[in-house]
């Protein structure tokens, strides 16, 4: 699941925007951690404070392969690319 958090509404102190990974394991039960953060930066010393995706920068899933691409930004619009087959190399 990708959410684009920006600087409105509830999230109008967050410092850094961009786009919120997050995977979803259907096997586990509610309250058991089903939500997984997927971080940008892994092995920062931020931990997920620094999880943002941003523009220019892409995830592949390992398990199935699938790409999302973060293409561009336009004010508080994301443009985001997700390639099922995993044919573009993801940065």
């Amino acid at each position: 699941m990708v959410e684009n958090r920006q600087a409105i509404g509830y999230d109008r102190e967050i410092l850094t925007t961009g786009a919120l990974v997050y995977t979803v394991d259907t096997a586990v039960r509610t309250g058991r951690g089903p939500l997984r953060v997927v971080d940008a930066t892994p092995g920062s010393a931020e931990g997920l404070d620094d999880a943002l995706f941003q523009p220019g920068t892409s995830w592949a899933e390992p398990a199935t392969g699938t790409v999302i691409s973060f293409d561009a930004a336009r004010g508080d619009d994301l443009r985001v690319t997700v390639d099922p087959a995993g044919t573009q190399d993801p940065s």
